[in-house]
């Protein structure tokens, strides 16, 4: 019988039944694989053991079962049956064989081991308990101890976990689940203190040991100790000093407090060792992003993407620094292989469009953000095709994926940009019907969204009709009131009027609140300045209105200073007005030179260049 110890004929036995099965094809499941009622349950045995080989639990699940039904008390039979039904997600088939097994064999330890396992795995912390642990209440043995502690803990009986967890250190204290257990206990009592000492005691035992120091690691951090976090893995290091796992988690580390230069040295140490993990070459990459190293963004993204092909996100970016390089042909490529699935495909059309502007191709540019494809060369090629040609149900396609994109709320964002855009190219291609129908249509979905609003009324100004320019800013700043561009747009248009100046100034004082480094509402807030000067100077009140102009100087200067890039010709020229109105008539000719170099705008400053010739004769220059 099974339950019984193979005897030397028992094992002949076995090795005469192998041989059969040889045979007669039961091990490979052939036509004559189950054996007959009234063969031996070895035979059955066997047969379970080739299933088994082969992976095939369920064929070996049911030949341990006839095996039983002829040995029904043979507790080996039992225990591998419990075993099993495990395996297979059959728990509380499972429970029932390892109860009937320890039925057969009380004593037996490692059934009780089983048995207390599958109780702790539902929750029983009664039968658990009284399963895993001896007369006097301790556990059986390690692996019991290591069961009971499982469902004290899941219990929330932490003290008692602890309790469990160092009888276990003590019974083994060469081993890691001990300390890895006590020092678990000891963190969820609250006591971190308690649960490093835990761990330190365990690389006592097993100095060097990466689990417990992983484990120390995460309580540091767990206890909001970055620094000490850190220092573990300095520790790590100078035991392995090139260990993979420490060097990216001591970076990710660096990288949570801010400390962006070590970070990127412990990634670039990871990128050296393992040219091919991926984690830190993105990380690096993610690096020179924002640092605005394009060159180097991309070089790693390209890693990144042969390591890993079909990242949309790391493609959509890779595509941006090649555009920021120049290479317009590249980036286009990428943004073309972007799909519509992705959160990165209306954000790629945009930037395709973008790229297509900047070539002077308005058109091609709107047909990017409607769905056409962003290639590099590539145009539309009507082909005739039986029903719809080839361009129909491309373009079919096109509008489907479309309505899928902006069907994902996710992509809300990206939409809203992509739409903004739009109307904006197409008040830049002097089509602002079409532009200002395209933010309406906005409004309608959204009808307090302040961007929206603020660039409705930008196209209404535009168009000439300043009133309902203002009305529409007036709701912007409905829906949000610290709208800086709104705030400043009123006060801008009110000063250029020179009407209602004491409302203009707050406006661009609160615009100011929320931007104040803007140098576009700083030249607002001077020519506000301005205009209160000028007609005090015309009335014969000079000295009043110097004073005006000395501070509209003042914020001219600081407004031609933050804006860079080569300045600004309206700025250039309201500086130069406030220098005339001073008298400082050779300072303004400078400004209006300069103006005039920034490539003024002819809609916006149509008085500039009668300025600039009329101070010339002045002053007999050419």
């Amino acid at each position: 019988m099974l339950r019984r110890a193979a005897a030397p004929g028992v094992a002949a036995r076995l090795t005469s039944l192998a041989l059969l099965l040889a045979l007669t094809g039961c091990a490979t499941g052939g036509g004559r694989g189950v054996p007959a009622a009234e063969d031996p349950p070895e035979l059955d045995f066997l047969v379970a053991l080739e299933h088994e080989r082969a992976g095939q639990l369920p064929q070996a699940l049911a030949a341990h079962q006839r095996a039983l039904s002829k040995d029904p008390q043979a507790a080996p039979l039992l225990r591998r049956l419990a075993e099993l039904s495990l395996a297979l997600d059959r728990r509380a088939q499972a429970e029932r064989y390892a109860q009937r097994a320890l039925e057969v064999e009380p004593q037996n330890a490692e059934l009780r081991v089983l048995l207390g396992g599958l109780y702790a795995a539902r929750g029983d912390l009664t039968a658990a308990r009284r399963t895993l642990t001896n007369d006097a209440g301790a556990p059986l043995n390690p692996d019991a101890a290591s069961a009971l502690y499982a469902v004290l803990h899941a219990a929330g009986r932490f003290a008692e976990a602890r309790d469990t967890a160092a009888w276990l250190v003590e019974a083994e204290p060469d081993a890691l689940r001990g300390p890895l257990a006590l020092a678990r206990a000891e963190q969820s009592l609250g006591d971190g203190k308690a649960a490093e000492e835990a761990l330190r005691e365990g690389l006592h035992q097993r100095p060097g040991s990466l689990v417990l120091y992983g484990q120390l690691a995460s309580l540091r951090r767990w206890r909001g100790d970055r620094e000490g976090e850190l220092a573990v893995y300095r520790e790590v290091l100078g035991i392995y000093p090139d260990h993979h796992a420490t060097l990216l988690a001591r970076g990710e580390a660096e990288l949570a407090l801010g400390r962006r230069e070590e970070s990127d040295r412990s990634f670039a140490r990871v990128e050296a060792r393992y040219p091919n993990d991926l984690r830190a070459v993105l990380r690096l990459a993610e690096s020179n992003y924002a640092a605005g190293a394009w060159a180097a963004a991309a070089r790693r993204f390209s890693h990144a993407l042969r390591l890993q092909p079909g990242m949309s996100e790391v493609a959509f970016f890779l595509g941006v620094a090649r555009r920021r390089l120049g290479d317009d042909a590249a980036a286009l490529a990428r943004f073309a292989d972007i799909p519509p699935d992705s959160e990165r495909y209306l954000d790629a059309r945009l930037q395709a469009a973008i790229i297509w502007e900047g070539r002077g191709d308005s058109e091609r540019a709107l047909a990017v953000l409607d769905g056409a494809p962003a290639r590099e060369g590539a145009r539309w090629k009507p082909r005739r095709a039986r029903g719809k040609s080839r361009r129909a149900k491309a373009k079919q396609a096109q509008a489907k994926a479309a309505r899928a994109v902006r069907a994902r709320p996710a992509n809300a964002a990206a939409l809203r940009r992509v739409e903004l855009y739009r109307a904006g190219l197409l008040s830049r291609s002097g089509n602002l019907p079409a532009a200002i129908a395209g933010l309406e249509a906005m409004l309608r979905r959204q009808p307090r969204d302040a961007d929206v609003l603020y660039n409705l009324g930008l196209l209404h100004g535009e168009s000439g009709d300043s009133e309902r320019a203002l009305q529409v800013m007036h709701r912007a700043i409905e829906s949000d009131p610290n709208h800086a561009d709104a705030l400043n747009y009123i006060g801008y248009t009110w000063a250029e009027r020179g009407e209602r100046l004491d409302e203009a100034e707050a406006l661009i004082e609160r615009a100011l609140k929320q931007r104040p480094e803007e140098g576009h509402i700083l030249d607002s807030l001077g020519w506000v300045y301005y205009m209160r000067a000028r007609p005090l100077i015309e009335a014969g009140r000079v000295a009043e209105g110097r004073v005006w102009l000395r501070r509209a100087v003042v914020q001219l200067k600081r407004a031609a200073e933050r804006i860079g890039g080569g300045g600004d010709p309206v700025i250039s020229e309201h500086l130069g007005d406030a220098y005339f109105l001073l008298g400082r008539r050779r300072e303004a000719l400078q400004m209006y030179e300069e103006a005039l170099r920034q490539k003024p705008r002819q809609d916006e400053q149509p008085d500039l260049r009668g300025k600039l010739d009329r101070l010339r004769v002045e002053f007999g220059k050419p």
